[in-house]
């Protein structure tokens, strides 16, 4: 199964199977007996003298009130008031609650993303429609997503949970479309919780050397960077260099600089302060006239056109 690098992919379709709310007020362990059915799958776990289960799909539970451990082999997972656990499929496990009375929200599910191969930075419109339209075939992802989070934006991920439970019981027009969105905000949010050391740390690349060029094309932008001088950097040669860097971000080292220079050009534009000649300078160009080929070239629009259709 892929993992799911959330940032990388504009598209992802969640399958939720089951969704639960839930109070308990005594002490109790899940599971106690060997069960084998077409869901839940139960066995006794001899070398932890306890049973455990495992199912079909993830799972994600966020505590209300109480505490629960959830026990993933040798390890043990104390999920308290407002904290998330996140347990992938087919992964066995054991329930204990003594943190009484408990209330917790669950959901059982999977995620679809599409086979094609989707570049790491933001595609425009327009190629987004080249990339998806007539897209039919789908693979299953596991969102990058450790087991306990203790989000500090619990209360968003608590409002999105109760939202995705009262859409699925309600089952209003639309319920299956609204559940869905919360479900993808909820685990964006998550994601972007647990992900800021990593991002800071690094950028999702496998391959270090592009990974140390990426880091060096986020920071140094506005200044002049050629296909060469980065070859060099990553001490590559020039040809390997090109073609290792495509394979991991899905452009050339050309083409990612200028969507990066022209994702931060987009950003002056919103903020409406600078001027179109400020704001090509800023983002690195070389002129005025090739930061509008560019922009148009990607966005489909001109700066100004751009600057019309946000305002």
């Amino acid at each position: 199964m892929e993992k799911l690098h959330v940032q990388h992919h504009s598209l992802m379709l969640p399958i939720i199977y089951h969704v639960g709310y839930e109070d308990r007020e005594e002490e109790w362990e899940y599971p106690e007996a060997v069960h084998q059915g077409k869901v839940l799958n139960v066995q006794y776990d001899f070398s932890r003298n306890h049973y455990v289960r495992s199912l079909p799909f993830h799972l994600i539970v966020m505590v209300l009130k109480g505490s629960v451990t959830y026990r993933i082999g040798g390890d043990s997972y104390l999920a308290e008031e407002n904290r998330v656990i996140h347990i992938p499929a087919h992964t066995p496990h054991h329930i204990s609650a003594t943190g009484v009375p408990l209330r917790y929200i669950w959901i059982h599910y999977q995620l679809l993303v599409p086979e094609q191969s989707i570049p790491i930075m933001p595609l425009s419109p327009g190629d987004e429609i080249s990339v998806f339209k007539g897209a039919a075939s789908f693979k299953e992802a596991l969102p990058e997503l450790p087991i306990l989070m203790k989000p500090r934006n619990y209360y968003t991920i608590k409002s999105l949970m109760k939202s995705i439970l009262e859409e699925v019981w309600a089952e209003k027009t639309g319920w299956l479309l609204a559940s869905r969105s919360y479900f993808q905000s909820m685990i964006m949010h998550l994601y972007r919780e647990v992900t800021v050391e990593e991002e800071r740390k690094g950028t999702g690349i496998a391959d270090p050397h592009i990974a140390v060029i990426i880091e060096h094309i986020h920071s140094s932008f506005a200044s002049k960077l050629t296909v060469e001088g980065l070859a060099a950097k990553a001490n590559l040669s020039l040809n390997y260099f090109i073609s290792n860097f495509k394979k991991c971000t899905g452009f050339t080292p050309g083409e990612y600089v200028a969507r990066v220079r022209i994702q931060y050009a987009k950003k002056l534009i919103r903020e409406g302060i600078k001027t179109v000649s400020e704001i090509s300078d800023m983002a690195g160009f070389e002129s005025v006239s090739y930061f509008s080929r560019v922009f148009k070239k990607i966005e489909g629009l001109t700066p100004g056109e751009f600057k019309h259709t946000e305002v």
